[in-house]
């Protein structure tokens, strides 16, 4: 049973020549639990979250998990 969480999944297809930005909006006040992410190669991406006005403001720049294999963040 999930309670009172909201999983939201984010997806970007195809090569990436740019940075991307993924915004989606809650209809309540949250808490950021976990984010995992991973990508199908062996390249060098990096994933920041935060707000709007704070992109950065939850994490700074992390670099994500590589092979599909997931690097994952809790709260602390």
């Amino acid at each position: 049973m999930q309670g009172n969480r909201i999983a939201v999944s984010v997806h970007v297809g195809g090569t990436l020549a740019a940075n991307q930005t993924g915004v989606f909006v809650l209809p309540c006040d949250a808490t950021l639990e976990h984010v995992s992410a991973c990508q199908s190669n062996a390249g060098a991406a990096t994933l920041m979250f935060g707000t709007v006005a704070d992109p950065d403001g939850f994490k700074l720049p992390l670099a994500i998990g590589v092979s599909n294999v997931p690097t994952s963040w809790g709260r602390a």
